[in-house]
């Protein structure tokens, strides 16, 4: 090889390096850091563990999904391969949906008794999380769960024991974190209440681990 040239090997080499490198700095620029972050682990332990994989690691405490736009860049087949952390997609218009029948001890009275025997706010928006609950279950892996984060509902009507209410949510969105639904409740005469709720799918042995570390801090 004549001295100061750089072998054809060498240029392919460094070239293939530099794709690998602009991909991967793509992924940081159109997306959120922690889902290239979780792709090129996926990646690295994929070629250093092809038998044992990553299976059963829990990389985010929130799942992390590739935003509608943007699912182009990776693909299913991807996840498959390289990364069995990044979650199952949840499609915009999912429904959750929970029946339930109004007894004394959902009512305003079970609370004060000075109050009228009609469903309480509170158990209402129970039972629309409920739904949110079952919209998202089937998305959630290993010991993964979904849990409420925000609420803001309207109760504009009565119902009292005896009536079944229907209660249901609708994923409206999603923005990389939280889930946001659409939930009504009905009585099968008229609209009890409507609003949206928000929730995230976390680990459930991180959730109590945490909560368990402020007990302990705090004591």
């Amino acid at each position: 090889m004549v001295p100061g040239k750089v072998s054809l090997k060498a240029q392919l080499h460094g070239f293939l390096r530099l794709c690998s490198s602009l991909w991967f700095l793509s992924l940081i620029t159109y997306s959120r850091l922690e889902s290239a972050l979780e792709l090129y682990a996926g990646i690295v332990c994929a070629e250093w563990s092809p038998v044992a994989g990553c299976v059963g690691s829990d990389v985010t405490t929130v799942r992390s999904h590739e935003p509608a736009h943007l699912s182009w860049r990776v693909t299913a087949d991807d996840r498959t391969r390289y990364s069995p952390f990044m979650a199952k997609p949840v499609p915009i218009g999912r429904r959750g949906e929970v029946e339930r029948r109004v007894e004394f001890k959902n009512t305003l009275t079970a609370w004060r008794e000075e109050l009228p025997p009609v469903l309480s706010t509170p158990t209402m928006i129970g039972w629309m999380e409920a739904a949110g609950f079952e919209a998202l279950l089937s998305f959630c892996e290993g010991d993964e769960v979904s849990v409420g984060t925000a609420i803001n509902i309207i109760h504009r009507a009565p119902t009292g024991i005896g009536a079944l209410v229907k209660c249901e949510a609708v994923l409206e969105e999603f923005d990389g974190h939280f889930y946001t639904f659409r939930v009504s409740a009905h009585d099968g005469s008229e609209m009890l209440g409507h609003g949206t709720i928000r929730r995230a799918i976390v680990s459930k042995c991180k959730f109590e681990a945490k909560q368990q570390a402020k007990q302990t801090h705090s004591a």
